[in-house]
């Protein structure tokens, strides 16, 4: 309702700056200047108002207060775990390690919408609450060094949403609805596998054992459950994430996987940090993003 305000009034003073300057016969040249001044000027204004608008929703989903429990994610909390859940956790190094409330991270990567458009380059940040579960993800889609879109993606309260912003300022309707709620928690599943692993031990997440190699995951929240299969190799490295998620752009269920092509150390951590993002369907593989992980922050306390 602000941002409508702000537009009526910034559109109707407008207007009568122009009534102004041509009844006072000032030459186009003048005009098309001061035009060009209000235009930068109204631009710069929303962005500060859209940037303060999603700082405001961080801090109210993410930041709200919680009681920090520093709790110990220990061997005895992982016995009873699949062999190869237990291999990787151990391979991350998350054992032994404080089971984080607060998640910050930063990325780089590029991102296209099928195999016949262009790859575009995208920088992102995200901060994610473990209780209750939520996250905010921002990508900016840069074209040529511009930054042409961003892109809000949420999960709060057991609702998911995605909203785009043409020019990173003007917000279109944002995608919600049931489906919406099922993509958004399993990205959230997804992205606790590879980013920070001692949360797996969380009350609202199970196992099942498939194989050696391989196990499969399920995170209920809200009254809702997602599940996927997490594919291992001998060594404990995650290799692949695999599951039926909701594909937006085709409005379905579709089979989703995340392969993991690159590992790091952060904040001690073996972690990924290179991966896709592969819409598996039934014409063919769609590689639809490259993601890097370049910052990782445990227990952020503000932006």
């Amino acid at each position: 309702m602000k941002k409508i305000l702000f537009w009526v009034i910034s559109i109707l003073l407008f207007m009568v700056l122009q009534f102004i300057i041509l009844s006072a016969n000032q030459t186009i040249y003048i005009l098309i200047m001061i035009d060009i001044l209000v235009i930068m000027g109204l631009f710069l204004a929303s962005l500060y108002l859209s940037h303060q608008s999603l700082k405001k929703e961080i801090r109210r989903i993410i930041f709200h207060s919680v009681e920090k429990r520093e709790k110990i994610l220990t061997e005895e909390m992982i016995e009873g775990l699949p062999l190869p859940v237990k291999r990787y956790l151990r391979f991350t190094g998350a054992v032994g390690t404080v089971i984080p409330e607060r998640v910050y991270l930063r990325q780089k990567g590029r991102i296209r919408k099928s195999t016949a458009t262009p790859w575009m380059e995208i920088t992102a940040e995200e901060y994610y609450s473990m209780e209750p579960p939520a996250f905010i993800w921002i990508g900016t889609v840069n074209k040529g060094g511009i930054p042409v879109i961003q892109v809000r993606d949420k999960y709060a309260q057991g609702k998911g949403s995605i909203q785009i912003r043409p020019g990173t300022v003007f917000p279109l309707t944002p995608v919600r609805g049931e489906r919406m709620d099922q993509g958004s928690l399993m990205r959230y599943l997804n992205e606790m596998v590879f980013w920070f692993p001692s949360a797996l031990l969380r009350e609202n997440i199970t196992f099942e054992t498939i194989d050696e190699n391989t196990a499969k995951i399920h995170f209920t929240d809200s009254g809702k459950t997602v599940s996927g299969t997490l594919y291992f190799d001998r060594e404990g490295k995650l290799v692949n994430f695999r599951a039926e998620r909701f594909e937006m752009n085709r409005n379905r269920m579709e089979i989703w996987e995340t392969p993991i092509s690159a590992y790091d150390k952060f904040l001690g951590l073996t972690l990924t940090r290179k991966g896709s993002g592969v819409w598996k369907y039934k014409e063919g593989d769609l590689n639809y993003i490259e993601i890097e992980l370049t910052h990782l922050s445990y227990q952020p306390d503000s932006m």
